[in-house]
């Protein structure tokens, strides 16, 4: 057949792909449960763009994609498909249910409005692009983000950015629902035509917050550290009246790096324990730009193994970091374990927390972690 002609309505192939003689492809819009379906753009639409289209299996599905044109955008954008109430609101009360939408309005934009914007701003069938987003609201610049990654074959990162208490019964929960399906009715997934992703997230404290955590000897010190100290004063206090407090990090937060806690108070509700990223912190405290992260088992116990680079100013460095419980470790048995099964490298540093045979130049973290943590003196 020819572009424009129309099969009869007896007709019915047999795959989705059909090899023909002159070694071209015929590709038929069907889905991945087998079912006929038809294509988006008609055959007169594609003869003055047919350059510039292509076929693609996205999640199952057979997609027409047309090379998207980099002229400049109208000055309005109208029609149902930017239509904040059906495709903002309607759209986050189906992902949540309406039980748990907040009580106070949330207005969220179309998301197909985002997703132009951001089509107009980046090539989205590109990788490595960066989209920040300082007024999250309710997620929808990284959920647009995520349908157009799917869409076009980019892989792309955001960073989003809110002091809103919904982060926690709002933004993120959408974000994890997005992330697996994209098909929602009254909270509940009619699929799980999601993707593979990763969401990591930093809960900034104030700096009342951060002086209520600083557990100190005295009673006295700890209820007057709020008041207006001088920096020098703040400098001779915390050495000798907060030496015990696990903000400082104490001798065992690297035997059992993983169950490291504090107790963190947020504003006027009681201190609590939460687990602390001691991994993250210092893949930050280093400059670590990770490449890899694998998490492993041996002598029963969970091993985490990060990879990357730190830039110098003369170099730019490959680090290995290796993260695991200390106890009743057979050091030799972990050596040879090691050998097997970790990258070879080369590495220019390999750092392990506590005593370790990984490698002969693998440094204790715990030395740089403690020596980035403390602040120069001058």
């Amino acid at each position: 057949m020819k572009l424009g002609d129309v099969p009869p309505d007896n007709f019915h192939p047999d795959r989705r792909v059909e090899e023909t003689d002159s070694g071209k492809q015929k590709i038929w819009p069907i889905d991945r449960n087998g079912v006929e379906r038809k294509w988006r753009y008609t055959a007169d639409s594609l003869r003055d763009v047919i350059d510039t289209v292509r076929v693609r299996e996205i999640r199952g599905n057979m997609e027409i994609e047309i090379a998207r044109s980099r002229e400049t955008p109208r000055t309005v954008w109208s029609g149902s498909r930017y239509d904040a109430g059906t495709h903002g609101s309607r759209l986050l009360s189906g992902m949540m249910g309406k039980e748990n939408m907040p009580d106070d309005p949330v207005f969220p934009k179309s998301i197909h409005t985002v997703e132009d914007c951001l089509d107009v701003s980046i090539d989205t069938s590109e990788s490595g692009h960066t989209v920040v987003d300082y007024f999250a609201g309710s997620g929808t610049t990284a959920h647009s983000l995520m349908r157009l990654d799917d869409e076009h074959g980019g892989d792309n990162s955001y960073v989003l950015v809110e002091m809103g208490d919904y982060f926690d019964t709002l933004l993120l929960p959408r974000l994890k629902k997005a992330a697996f399906s994209d098909n929602w009715k009254e909270g509940i997934p009619q699929d799980a035509s999601g993707r593979s992703h990763i969401i990591q997230y930093h809960r900034l404290e104030s700096y009342e917050d951060a002086l209520n955590n600083i557990q100190l000897s005295s009673p006295e010190v700890q209820r007057s550290l709020t008041d207006q100290f001088e920096d020098y004063t703040l400098r001779y206090l915390l050495p000798t009246e907060a030496a015990g407090s696990q903000t400082l990090l104490q001798p065992d937060a690297f035997k059992r790096p993983f169950d490291y806690t504090l107790q963190i108070q947020h504003g006027m509700e009681s201190p609590s324990a939460r687990e602390v990223d001691l991994e993250a912190t210092f893949n930050y405290l280093i400059g670590l730009d990770v490449n890899t992260r694998r998490v492993y088992e041996h002598q029963d116990r969970r091993y985490v193994v990060v990879t990357g680079t730190v830039e110098k100013e003369q170099s730019i460095d490959t680090v290995m970091v290796v993260w695991r419980n200390q106890a009743d470790l057979d050091l030799d048995a972990e050596k040879t374990w090691a050998a097997d099964t970790l990258t070879d490298g080369p590495f220019d540093t390999v750092y392990v927390n506590g005593p370790s045979h990984i490698y002969g130049k693998a440094e204790p973290l715990d030395i740089e972690f403690r020596r980035r943590m403390t602040p120069a003196a001058g």
